[in-house]
C-alpha cells in the first residue's frame, strides 16, 4: 500500500505546484475569478491522474482493497480543494 501512497503524492504534489505556478496572490474578485479559473483544469488533471494510476495498480495487484485506494484518492481530492483559496 505504501507504493500507491507514494505515486499518488507524487501526483498530487506535481499538480500542487503547477496551482502555485499560476496562482495570483492579489487580493479582490479579479483575483479569486482567476485562481478559480485557473483551478479548474488543474483539479480535473489530477483527479484523472490519481484514477488512472489507482487503476493501474489495481490490475498489477489485485491483492490490494479498492476501497482502500479510493478512500486515498477521496482524501487527496480533499486535501486539494482547499488550494483553491491558497496552496500556501
Amino acid at each position: 500500500m505504501k507504493e500507491i501512497e507514494k505515486e499518488l503524492n507524487i501526483i498530487f504534489n506535481e499538480h500542487k505546484q503547477k496551482y502555485i505556478d499560476v496562482f495570483d496572490n492579489s487580493k479582490g474578485l479579479l483575483a479569486k475569478q482567476n485562481n478559480a479559473t485557473n483551478f479548474t483544469p488543474i483539479f480535473k488533471s489530477l483527479t484523472d491522474e490519481l484514477i488512472s494510476k489507482s487503476n493501474e495498480f489495481l490490475e498489477k495487484n489485485e491483492n490490494y482493497s479498492k476501497t482502500e485506494i479510493e478512500n486515498l484518492i477521496k482524501d487527496k481530492v480533499k486535501e486539494f480543494n482547499q488550494y483553491l483559496i491558497s496552496p500556501f
